[in-house]
């Protein structure tokens, strides 16, 4: 009879597993087999760590909401295409959103980003590809939207005019009076060196997740406090892009002192002025399948 109760509940396990997987989407393009970004499952495992992370006052520099840089670079051997902003005064210019009609609906970042009055946007926090379910910590404009305390890698803004990147409680959430709070996986930047090995140890993603060459996004802080905005073109089937280990690296050589994950491959998106300005990895449906469309998604990182 035990037998038979751990063969049935290992089965709705594995079921279950599966069942996140939406048809066509690889194991390999996430850093969780369950879901797509930080999970609800790992938070019990890490519920009795200690906070640890890193903060930067705020910087206030009058000016243009952004400036904005095209990459356009060759990191080992490869030539990489993206686009960097950086905003002078995050505490006025920049929000984190949830989708347009709420957590559990996917929708284009383009279409967030048009209906919040966005300049520029990109993507922002991981989701759960089958419900549109957004994944790990989220707050915007002041109104936590959930804080289920998962242990990964957490990027915010406090009303205090406080930067915070790192690892964070469930009552850090709620307590620490954010503005801006997003969920990644993975720290990449720390004190301005890498902390990929690190905080893979920590938040145990797939070793894939990490070393495939993929397009990605962060979010990061200067020494200065202004925000930097961060993503890079790729396409993980055909090995183009970036690795986590390159990315942080690319990051510190725009001066990032500290910088979290948020969701990359075919997520990746970046909008200016209503108009997608990047190239989107996911094909689009038949019978353009020769072509690539951007992905709806959940959370965006809101510039204006």
């Amino acid at each position: 009879m035990k037998t038979l109760i751990v063969v049935v509940v290992f089965a709705a396990l594995f079921g279950a597993m599966f069942a996140a997987i939406p048809t066509g989407e690889s194991f390999e393009t996430r850093p969780y087999n369950v879901g797509h970004g930080p999970n609800a499952l790992r938070a019990a495992w890490w519920r009795n760590q200690q906070p640890d992370f890193e903060t930067q006052r705020v910087a206030s520099i009058p000016g243009d909401i952004y400036e904005h840089e095209k990459i356009d670079k060759v990191i080992d051997g490869q030539r990489i295409f993206g686009h960097k902003f950086i905003v002078g005064d995050p505490m006025k210019h920049f929000s984190i959103l949830p989708p347009l009609y709420g957590c559990g609906h996917r929708i284009k970042t383009s279409d967030t980003a048009k209906a919040a009055g966005c300049k520029s946007a990109m993507n922002g926090g991981f989701f759960d590809m089958r419900t549109g379910d957004c994944l790990g910590n989220l707050v915007s404009n002041d109104e936590v939207i959930q804080a289920p305390g998962n242990w990964n890698a957490q990027f915010g803004m406090t009303n205090d005019s406080r930067f915070i990147a790192g690892y964070l409680t469930a009552h850090n959430v709620t307590d620490m009076g954010f503005s801006q709070l997003i969920a990644g996986v993975l720290w990449l930047v720390r004190d301005g060196k890498s902390y990929v090995d690190q905080s893979r140890r920590i938040e145990m993603p797939s070793d894939r997740f990490v070393t495939m060459a993929a397009p990605r996004t962060a979010l990061a802080f200067d020494s200065l406090g202004r925000l930097l905005v961060v993503a890079v073109d790729g396409d993980e089937p055909t090995d183009k892009g970036l690795s986590l280990y390159q990315f942080a690296d690319l990051l510190i050589k725009y001066g990032a002192v500290n910088a979290v994950n948020t969701d990359g491959g075919g997520s990746t998106t970046v909008v200016i002025d209503n108009q997608v300005v990047n190239r989107p990895s996911d094909k689009c449906p038949a019978p353009h399948s020769d072509q690539t469309c951007e992905r709806t998604v959940t959370s965006i990182i809101c510039m204006k």
